[in-house]
Formats: C-alpha cells, structure tokens, sequence
C-alpha cells in the first residue's frame, strides 16, 4: 500500500509554491481555484479534478487504460486529496464514498480502514466524495499577505515558462495517454495539440528536443513504475509501454538502466 501510505504523509510543501499558495488559501474552494490557474508548474498527471456535485465535494481522477491497473497512483491521489483537506480545515471530515479505477487489491483492508468506508473497485474512474461544506469550511492557517506574495511569485514562474516548455509537457502527457493503445505518431500529437505537423517539432529542436527521444523518455519512467507493481508479468509492461515484442523492451530496459527487468525488480523488493 505504498500510495496509501505517501498519501497519509502528504504534506502540501512537496509540491513547491502550488503547495504552499494550497496552504494559504482561506477554503478548499480556493485552493481548487489555485489548482486551475497553476498546474502548469507540477506535472499534473496524477491531480485529480476537484468539484461540486449534488452535495458532495468530488476529487476525481481519471487515467488512461494502461495506467488504470496501477495500485499506487490512484490511492496516492486520493488519500493525499483526504489528508490534505482533513490538514487544511482541522477536521476530519466523514468520508461518503470511495471508489478506484484499478482491480481490487488481494486485502483491501487498510484502505477501507483509513477511509472508514467500504470501498469500490474496477471502476470508471477514481472518486472522493465528502459533504460539501468541506469546501468553504475556513483553513485553520491562511495568511492573506503570504497568500498574495505566493501568487505574485507563482505568476512570475508562469510568465518565465516559454512555449517549448509547455508543449513538451503536452507532448508527454499525451504520450503517456497513448501507451500501450498504439504506437504514438508525431502527426497525431500535433493534431491533438491543435498545431501544424512541423511546429511542436521545431519547438522540441529548439530545446534539444525530439520526438523519438520523448517516447523513449516516457517508456523509461512508466516502465519504472510499472515494475514496482509486482502483479504485472514482465511481458504485461512490454505491452503497456506499447512494445509489440518482450525482447525489444528487454533490450530498451537493459540500455536504459545497464539491468534487465527482473534485475531491476529484484534490486527494488
């Protein structure tokens, strides 16, 4: 339960001046607000989206089909989305409901036990609901003068990104929805970006960038984490990292880390 137990330690400062403008904000609405305006700064791909729906505070997450096996990004997501919002209120807030993308863990006792609900599993998506009024429930240290401090550094930071950086993460977010569904294609991800074929490609060069050179970037960090699932056979992270064969993911893994897989596995128990 490696993502149950970071997201019970979460603290807000890991995430650098998102996390402490987080800590700043007078409510949990604002701090979604936060979130919108400036998750540009972290890599979002694991965020859940938080909003209002039919009483309920909702974090939700959603996460490609070759990552929903994953145990770890999905429980990280939610019991750090609780510890934080139980942190920044001073309350502990009754859990509604809880359910996750990923099957159904061999015990899933412990994440029953910190939520204090039955939980579902094999779901559409990742989902945290509490009551509502956790969202304008006051936060027990908010600093109006560092919150406006926080806020005038964060847009500094996103004024200093330039074009190339946001659409190498682009470029990767895409990539990692794709692997594993089929081998991604330049043309489609400027498409998806809604630019010309030749223009996130120009944009890469200029930052000593390719493509070719993201995709294998991509492959190299989700096959890291995928091996840290020991459910998955070797052959099953071949094909999710979108590798038609087992030996050309040996040979990419063996290039990477100077190891094969269960090599790496092994060292990592």
């Amino acid at each position: 339960f490696l993502g149950l137990e970071l997201g019970r330690a979460f603290h807000p400062e890991v995430l650098g001046v998102l996390g402490y403008l987080f800590s700043q904000s007078a409510t949990l609405r604002d701090a979604s607000r936060v979130s919108e305006r400036y998750a540009k700064l972290v890599s979002d791909l694991f965020m859940p989206h938080l909003f209002e729906e039919g009483g309920r505070a909702v974090w939700e997450q959603r996460v490609a089909p070759n990552l929903a096996r994953l145990r770890h990004p999905g429980e990280w997501c939610l019991a750090s989305s609780y510890t934080f919002a139980n942190a920044l209120t001073g309350k502990r807030w009754p859990v509604r409901h809880v359910q996750f993308q990923h099957p159904a863990p061999p015990d899933p006792g412990p994440l029953k036990e910190f939520f204090g609900v039955e939980p579902l599993f094999a779901q559409v998506s990742s989902r945290l609901e509490l009551d509502a009024a956790v969202l304008d429930a006051k936060t027990v240290q908010a600093d109006p003068k560092l919150y406006a401090y926080l806020a005038r550094h964060a847009d500094q930071l996103l004024a200093q990104q330039r074009p190339s950086d946001s659409v190498e993460h682009a470029v990767r977010r895409h990539l990692v929805a794709q692997l594993g569904v089929r081998e991604p294609r330049q043309d489609e991800v400027a498409r998806a970006l809604g630019m010309s074929e030749r223009t996130p490609q120009r944009r890469l060069k200029d930052e000593g960038l390719t493509f070719a050179g993201l995709l294998e970037d991509v492959r190299k960090q989700a096959a890291l984490l995928y091996l840290q699932e020991r459910r998955l056979a070797v052959y099953e992270v071949a094909l999710m990292l979108g590798y038609s064969e087992p030996s050309t993911f040996f040979r990419a893994f063996r290039r990477w880390t100077g190891k094969t897989p269960q090599e790496y596995r092994a060292r990592a128990a």
